[in-house]
């Protein structure tokens, strides 16, 4: 079996051209050729696959100085890891601000929508209020209009007076009533 190693005449930046071009293809790069059967043009959604895309133009820049990495230094798991970690962190800072965000957003919607209920509050208060007037003036009249009948009717019982006859009232048959039959 034979081991691929890069040799003396092979430059960093060979290398890392290879590795972009090959990341370029698998993502959709190069026009799509194969219709997106490697992934299309989809963006990266783990954190490795990203850390390692925000690294690499950091290692082009350092690799298009002279051709090497500074002095044939590579990158490390505890680089890598720091770039994670700290990509992470960008991730969670974002995430607190878009809840902060979101937050204010709800506290305003809060502020309105309190105020709206207020308004409300405060116009069927004063419709209520101005039907209890109604109310109570209605109800006033209403008893005095009462107190007025009851009035017209004790004087009109005293002006009429009912007569019954007599024969409803004495029915015996024997004459004496008047001769009321």
């Amino acid at each position: 079996m034979a081991e691929w190693v890069a040799g003396k005449g092979t430059t960093a930046l060979g290398i890392i051209g290879t590795t972009l071009g090959g990341l370029a293809v698998a993502n959709g790069g190069a026009g799509n050729i194969l219709g997106g059967i490697l992934g299309g043009n989809r963006q990266p959604s783990d954190t490795a696959t990203i850390a390692a895309m925000a690294a690499i133009p950091a290692l082009m820049n350092s690799a298009s100085n002279s051709g090497q990495l500074e002095a044939d230094r590579k990158v490390t798991s505890c680089e890598i890891n720091l770039i994670r970690e700290n990509y992470s962190k960008d991730m969670e800072i974002a995430q607190l601000k878009a809840e902060q965000s979101t937050d204010a957003k709800i506290l305003d919607l809060y502020k309105w929508t309190d105020g709206q209920i207020k308004d409300l509050r405060e116009t069927q208060n004063a419709k209520w209020t101005e039907q209890a007037v109604i109310n109570a003036t209605t109800t006033t009249g209403i008893t005095t209009l009462k107190g007025q009948v009851d009035s017209v009717t004790a004087a009109v019982n005293a002006i009429t007076q009912t007569v019954v006859p007599q024969r409803v009232i004495c029915n015996t048959g024997c004459g004496t009533c008047n001769g009321n039959m």
